[in-house]
């Protein structure tokens, strides 16, 4: 899988606790499946 751009191997952390891939362009920062996956994170990772 890619944006287009840069290849899903290329971007891909082993070591990465969670990973959800959004089907989008490389505009993925617009993507609201993208946005809302990110707002997770950071609140579960907020202090």
């Amino acid at each position: 899988m890619s944006d287009g751009i840069v290849p899903y191997w290329s971007s891909h952390l082993e070591s990465a606790e969670s990973e959800l891939i959004v089907p989008s362009d490389h505009g993925a920062h617009q993507n609201p499946k993208a946005i809302e996956e990110m707002k997770r994170t950071l609140k579960l990772h907020a202090h």
